[in-house]
């Protein structure tokens, strides 16, 4: 009889014979009918708490080899199917312990009479950021390349963040249309997406519809008619109420083409409703909901003078989001801060209390990225964004928004400036409107283009402060910083060494609304904030091309609180990463 050892040991082998003939595929047997590509990655991590713990480990090490094979099948010249199929095993597993074998990822697309485009399967899909928008992760301000590449190839990948696009899966057409007279041209989107299956219990089916009509009527007018709504299907479980959420938007663009400068003028204005409608067989006076208490109108306008030759530009907006506005496709948040971490999630000799997601995990943990559209406002924290912790699409807030950009002749300078000065625009928890500040900058020096040396040399760093303060006996008053810095050297050609930094500051008063089933404001938390975190990065990163890196580092976190220091920790991870892209 075989051991369990002996019988998994032909399966391994089988993987890496499958492994080795696609990789001799995506070299040489590239067609018209049938293209390979790969992404691979090897990741080896080593964690130490800085202080002893004698409940929880004090040392932990895990890695993993995988690869994402890409496989692209064309039948025909109107018909592609695209699939992704994941080979990963865990570093130090016994005899192919921890070894997957997956289907990441699949999509057929096409074209229909040479008029309608199509695509079904997994979509990336984004509207406008009041519509279908996946907001940017807090806590990066033009961050350092030491933290921004593990962001990018491992948390961001894990998730399939590209860009603001929502990855969702379902179905997607479009077509466009000329016109000799009028409007130069006419695009039509439309989609229909499974957002969310049932648990037969008390969870319901939940679907996602919605689409675009894009109209450009000269080169320099146009506007958009965005539609979407978010609704469940009752009779999937023993349900008292369906959900819905429609979302309807217009969006307009013109554009100024001066002597000296170009001038954009810019906005979106539109309405959304929460509306909860009683099943059939339940009596509809039971269903205390009423829908007139749950629709709100938003605008948001804006202009941009971009000058021709210096490098300057400048924009001025305003902005107004009602209190009741709910769009869930725009709202829902890129991380879930409900969600434990998965480094250390227990410290301080305490197993029954988990620390909260911070600076280091937001540049890594991909397990505490949110890869669903949610049907109610997520929890947020107020140290990282409190102004806006929903993006432009935050309910409640009303304000001016202003910002300015420069970039020098020869690339050597790229700066930016925003600010926005905002406020409630009804009382959360007392009659007095809280008032909001935002500043944000960033730059980017090109030393080696300043000096005129042959190496890259780039420093980089981001600013953000923010302030909450409303006048009332309360005492709301609270302030933050982050601060990202960043040093990129190349010693030798394409070997690099990297320095970063990152540093939060929050202190003061604020009360936390937790968020019910209809999106109404629960029982205030009183929050007295008085604490920091700091993440240290520096490591060496050799580019064997453009698609190609190892880099090993060591990142170096803390966290104190002032208000108890019992809580204070920190950590450092020694971690080795190899990144390919074929």
């Amino acid at each position: 009889m075989k051991s369990k050892n002996q019988l998994q040991q032909p399966r391994i082998n089988a993987i890496f014979i499958l492994i080795a003939l696609f990789s001799g595929f995506s070299i040489s047997a590239q067609n018209d009918q049938l293209k390979f590509n790969a992404v691979s990655r090897t990741f080896q991590e080593n964690n130490k708490l800085q202080e002893e713990d004698t409940v929880n480990a004090d040392r932990t090490s895990s890695g993993y080899t995988l690869m994402d094979l890409g496989v692209n099948i064309n039948p025909d010249r109107k018909t592609e199917i695209q699939a992704i199929i994941r080979f990963k095993t865990d570093l130090g597993g016994f005899f192919g312990d921890g070894t997957e074998l997956d289907l990441r990822q699949i999509r057929v697309k096409g074209t229909v009479k040479e008029v309608v485009n199509y695509e079904v399967g997994d979509l990336y899909l984004k509207l406008s950021p009041f519509t279908l928008y996946n907001e940017n992760v807090e806590g990066a301000i033009n961050e350092a390349t030491v933290f921004s590449d593990i962001r990018r190839d491992i948390a961001n990948y894990e998730n399939l963040n590209r860009d603001n696009f929502w990855w969702q899966q379902g179905a997607h057409i479009d077509f466009g249309l000329e016109f000799e007279k009028v409007i130069h041209q006419m695009n039509v989107d439309g989609f229909f997406l499974r957002n969310r299956g049932t648990d037969f219990i008390s969870v319901p089916n939940s679907f996602y519809a919605g689409g675009r009509i894009n109209i450009q009527q000269s080169k320099n007018f146009g506007f958009k008619l965005n539609y979407i709504n978010l609704f469940d299907d009752g009779a999937s479980v023993n349900s008292e109420q369906e959900t819905r959420n429609p979302v309807a938007s217009t969006e307009i663009d013109y554009t100024y083409n001066g002597s000296g400068f170009d001038m954009l003028i810019s906005g979106e204005a539109g309405l959304s409703k929460l509306i909860f409608i009683p099943r059939a067989s339940v009596d509809s006076a039971d269903i205390v909901v009423d829908p007139d208490d749950y629709q709100d109108v938003f605008f948001d306008f804006n202009s941009i003078w971009k000058h021709k030759k210096n490098g300057l530009q400048a924009g001025l907006g305003y902005r107004y989001v009602g209190p009741e506005f709910y769009s869930a496709g725009a709202q829902s948040k890129r991380i879930n801060f409900s969600q434990n971490p998965t480094t250390f999630t227990g410290v301080n000799n305490n197993p029954f209390s988990p620390r909260g997601i911070g600076l280091f995990d937001l540049t890594r943990d991909a397990n505490v990225y949110n890869p669903v559209i949610t049907r109610q406002l997520m929890a947020y924290d107020p140290r990282l964004s409190n102004a806006m912790p929903y993006g432009v699409a935050t309910p409640n807030r009303k304000g001016l928004n202003l910002a300015l950009g420069y970039k020098s002749k020869g690339d050597i300078v790229h700066t930016s400036f925003k600010a926005s000065v905002l406020s409630d625009v009804v009382g959360e928890g007392s009659p007095e409107k809280r008032k909001f500040k935002v500043l944000r900058l960033g730059l980017d020096l090109n030393i080696n283009k300043a000096i005129d040396w042959e190496k890259s040399i780039v420093f980089k760093t981001g600013i953000q402060h923010e302030s909450t303060k409303r006048d009332d006996s309360l005492g709301v008053d609270l302030k933050s910083s982050l601060i990202d810095v960043g040093l990129d050297i190349e010693v030798f050609k394409q070997f690099d060494l990297l320095l970063g930094a990152k540093r939060l500051r929050s202190k003061g008063t604020e009360f936390y609304f937790a968020r019910d089933q209809f999106n109404q404001l629960g029982l205030p938390a009183a929050m007295d904030i008085d604490q920091s975190e700091t993440l240290y990065g520096v490591g060496l990163k050799y580019r064997f091309n453009e698609k190609i890196y190892l880099t090993a580092q060591n990142h170096f976190f803390s966290f104190a609180n002032k208000k108890n220091a019992e809580q204070d920790y920190g950590f450092n991870q020694v971690f080795i990463l190899f990144n390919m892209k074929l």
